[in-house]
């Protein structure tokens, strides 16, 4: 019997694919992305997605506009950057919006053991200089907006939104922390609490110094129990945060509030806050033709500083962000001696956020902090627990309380 052979076609080996940019750079911030470019401490999701979103266009332009065939971005080099920083510079991208890049390249590059290789942004660009001072009003104020005219069209279209305008402009909130402020909760008496979605996780205290922030207070009280979410944000009960910006947003353009359409944001009404605070404490903004800090008095520097506490910073070097750069003189200390303005400040100014003591006494001594206006908060306040009025009705009451025709 003849044995049979049988022959077998020899197997096919094939290859694995090779990883791309894509997947190396992915890999690279699944195991980093987490933490700051200190690498000590969480970083928020904000900052997380921004950063991914950046480097993958970084990358993008580095293979596609500019043909580099770099596959994993372990192989980055000194040229690759500099070809970068000059082809955004060829597409006039902003000197902020080139820095920023730099700034995750310069994080990537420290995750990938390559610390020191991307320099500061004027060792490849001299000529580019970030300009951090405010060029102009970016107030409603300042792009001759009327803010009622604006936010009657808002509470047409949505009466949340309506009263998130109200708390950005009466606080000087962003938008997320009107979004999740809750009046009831939020109001200590002498201030309020900025808890819930500040930047960078960080709380404050808001004094209540006007009759306009009160009375915007005690409007939020009622449309919240009005609303039936009375312990909860002011944002819509069934949606959630993400959904409540973008609705938000959509309203903004709904009503032509956008750079495009009036020159100006709902985020104007941030700085138009913060000019607000600053021309009550002496500060004239150059951008309303004043001196800014001026000379640097001690009582300049404080009422600054207060200022940017209420603005969830705590810092003086972010003021010029909304009221424009300072003209600096030279001063004369405590010492007798000759100094800038801008000298450091006691550390007592720097502790965080001013105190309810502090506050309190700041309040006394305004002219509308009076007792009969201490009452009127309090009849405000009593009547809000007692929400006998729908939601349309509270805005149209608070409509008529500050003079205008709801109609």
């Amino acid at each position: 019997m003849k044995t049979q052979h049988y022959e077998f076609a020899p197997s096919k080996v094939t290859k694995p694919k090779k990883k791309g940019w894509q997947t190396h750079l992915k890999e690279i911030l699944d195991a980093n992305n987490h933490l700051k470019a200190e690498g000590n401490k969480s970083a928020s999701y904000k900052t997380r997605n921004d950063r991914e979103a950046n480097l993958f266009k970084i990358f993008y332009t580095l293979t596609k506009d500019l043909k580099y065939g770099i596959e994993d971005p372990r192989n980055l080099k000194v040229k690759h950057v500099e070809a970068l920083i000059a082809h955004w510079k060829e597409k006039e991208l902003s000197a902020g919006t080139i820095e920023t890049y730099v700034s995750c390249l310069r994080t990537l590059c420290g995750w990938m053991n390559k610390p020191g290789m991307i320099l500061p942004l004027f060792h490849y660009a001299p000529d580019l200089k970030r300009t951090y001072a405010s060029q102009h009003d970016k107030s409603f104020t300042g792009s001759e907006v009327d803010f009622w005219k604006v936010w009657n069209d808002v509470n047409v279209v949505d009466k949340h939104t309506a009263m998130h305008l109200l708390l950005i402009k009466a606080f000087g909130m962003r938008r997320e922390e009107a979004i999740q402020f809750k009046p009831i909760i939020h109001d200590i008496g002498t201030a309020i609490q900025v808890f819930d979605g500040p930047k960078g996780g960080r709380p404050r205290l808001v004094p209540i110094q006007n009759d306009f922030q009160m009375a915007v207070l005690a409007a939020c009280k009622n449309f919240a129990l009005a609303t039936g979410n009375p312990k909860k944000h002011m944002g819509h009960p069934d949606k959630t945060l993400a959904q409540e910006k973008r609705r938000y947003d959509y309203v903004m353009e709904k009503v032509g509030l956008t750079k495009k359409d009036k020159g100006v944001t709902g985020h104007g009404l941030r700085a138009e806050y913060a000019i607000d605070r600053m021309i009550e404490g002496g500060i004239m903004p150059t951008v309303r033709g004043g001196a800014g800090l001026g000379a640097g008095t001690f009582d300049d520097r404080a009422a600054a500083l207060r200022v940017s506490e209420s603005l969830g910073h705590s810092r003086l070097s972010v003021m010029p962000a909304y009221g424009g750069k300072w003209i600096i003189a030279k001063t004369t200390n405590a010492e007798g001696k000759e100094c800038y303005g801008l000298e450091e400040i006691p550390s007592k100014l720097r502790q965080g956020p001013i105190s309810l003591e502090e506050s309190r006494r700041e309040l006394e001594v305004k002219e509308h902090n009076d007792k009969a206006n201490l009452r009127m908060v309090n009849t405000a306040i009593n009547a809000s627990r007692k929400p006998k009025k729908g939601a349309k009705d509270c805005v149209e009451e608070f409509q008529i309380r500050l003079g205008f025709d709801p109609e």
